[in-house]
């Protein structure tokens, strides 16, 4: 590990993206050097772990709990376990503790997602295709941005004043990647529609039953998608693309 420690603070220390580029590259072949990338860069990995929580005074004592000895442990073990209970704090404390005072500081960035590689997804996945997840999806365009040939057939339709979001793989997710909890409601509705097996893309509107107006509601629907313990019931999903 210490070795890719080193790799990741040449890769920040360096300027240059070809520089960058050929840090990355030389070392494409090293499995834990890419696992540390995935595990920084993936937008869906998720720790539950901030700069204030890592270090909460976390008053247990779990005699015979598993020890996470590697940082490879670390990121297992956090990818099934980032609800940032603390129980996690614990575990990952013990586990920082345990390491030289030296390293301690790049752990904490690593598991908070703090730290600055100085490289995106994008360069990273120029360099090993395909490493890290990209989720994309189609922008609108200003009618004035269009340039249509000849005869060709354009469909209008009215602009939703909500959140963008794709049902994929039985999961609503953001624009970005991230997943969308606490809607249940929705989900439980496609799978009505034996939707299982589609990619579905649409707008998370708010209800407004209450009559609001079109920006009070789309600031209110924004604030409850965005959220992560609000009730999510008084949102809708409105689908305009599905295959």
């Amino acid at each position: 590990m210490v070795e890719v420690i080193k790799l990741f603070e040449q890769i920040q220390n360096t300027s240059n993206l070809n520089d960058k580029q050929a840090i990355i590259i030389a070392n494409k072949n090293n499995e834990l050097f890419k696992k540390c990338l995935k595990f920084l860069l993936d937008s869906n990995v998720i720790t539950g772990i901030s700069d204030k929580k890592i270090n909460k005074d976390v008053d247990l004592n779990l005699s015979g709990i598993n020890i996470l000895r590697t940082f490879e442990d670390v990121m297992k073990y956090l990818e099934n376990n980032n609800t940032g209970s603390d129980i996690s704090l614990y575990r990952i404390q013990c586990f920082l503790k345990e390491q030289p005072e030296e390293y301690r500081e790049f752990y904490k960035q690593m598991i908070t997602k703090k730290f600055r590689l100085g490289a995106n997804v994008k360069l990273v996945n120029k360099c090993i295709p395909n490493l890290i997840p990209v989720f994309n999806l189609m922008l609108g365009k200003s009618i004035e941005e269009v340039n249509l040939k000849g005869h060709e057939k354009i469909f209008i339709s009215k602009k939703l004043n909500g959140t963008r979001c794709a049902f994929v793989d039985n999961k609503l997710m953001t624009r970005q990647g991230k997943i969308y909890q606490g809607l249940d409601h929705i989900l439980a509705d496609l799978c009505l529609l034996d939707a299982n097996d589609m990619f579905i893309d649409g707008e998370l509107v708010y209800k407004n039953q209450e009559g609001l107006s079109d920006s009070s509601a789309f600031q209110k629907g924004t604030g409850i998608a965005m959220s992560k313990n609000k009730d999510k019931t008084s949102l809708k999903l409105t689908i305009f693309d599905d295959g």
